[in-house]
């Protein structure tokens, strides 16, 4: 479980998020208003699928410099 901490509590003092520690897939989010409400969301029968590594690729346009860490 992570309590997340806004430096702006102003509209949202604080949200809080349940990780799943296997699958590091979020169970649980639940976020507090600056009126005092209270939003929360369950997360239940997470199915992911696979995704090509064409997805990931970047591909800078003609006039961009991309330097690379070697």
């Amino acid at each position: 479980m992570v309590l997340l901490l806004p430096k702006n509590k102003k509209d949202v003092p604080e949200m809080l998020v349940e990780v799943d520690p296997n699958t590091l897939l979020i169970h649980r989010f639940v976020s507090q208003r600056a009126d005092g409400a209270r939003d929360e969301f369950k997360f239940t029968n997470i199915k992911t699928a696979p995704l090509e590594d064409s997805v990931f690729k970047f591909i800078a346009p003609p006039d961009v410099r991309v330097f690379e860490d070697k």
